[in-house]
């Protein structure tokens, strides 16, 4: 039994993987879209993936589409400059917290890159996600751990 993949299989995975690109940048961002936009949508999203998690969850074709132009807009947004920016600003708070937990200290560098991105792309005013509540509790209690 072979558990790796094909030459061949690499390959479309590449094509694939282009073609995905290709049709995400072709699509167009109303004006008004940004950060906050996408954000809510992602929040929408979620609540398709949960439905898609559940037996014999049945979609509309209204739902379909529905998500299939929510999922376009997000990938649209993450190809934008503050789409990206934004991006490196999480993941770059994450290995700030993950250092912090670990005890390392934070280089300057990484305290300069991220307040640089802080002042270009400000906090979002977005009403509350109980989903972020879950996370931000459960970060809440581990820096307590760690202060403790």
């Amino acid at each position: 039994m072979r558990l790796g993949i094909s030459a061949a299989q690499i390959e479309e995975k590449g094509m694939l993987a282009k073609r995905i690109v290709d049709s995400v940048n072709s699509v167009r961002l109303p004006p008004d879209y940004g950060a906050k936009e996408a954000e809510l949508d992602r929040r929408r999203l979620r609540v398709f993936d949960k439905k898609r998690m559940t037996p014999r969850a049945r979609f509309s074709d209204a739902e379909d589409a529905e998500e299939a132009q929510l999922r376009a807009r997000v990938l649209a947004f993450a190809q934008t400059p503050e789409g990206r920016g934004r991006q490196r600003m999480n993941d770059l708070s994450w290995e700030l917290f993950f250092q912090e937990f670990k005890g390392q200290p934070n280089t300057p560098e990484q305290n300069n890159e991220f307040a640089r991105l802080e002042e270009l792309y400000p906090p979002l005013d977005l009403p509350p996600d109980p989903e972020d509540e879950k996370t931000s509790q459960m970060i809440r209690e581990m820096r307590e751990g760690i202060a403790g």
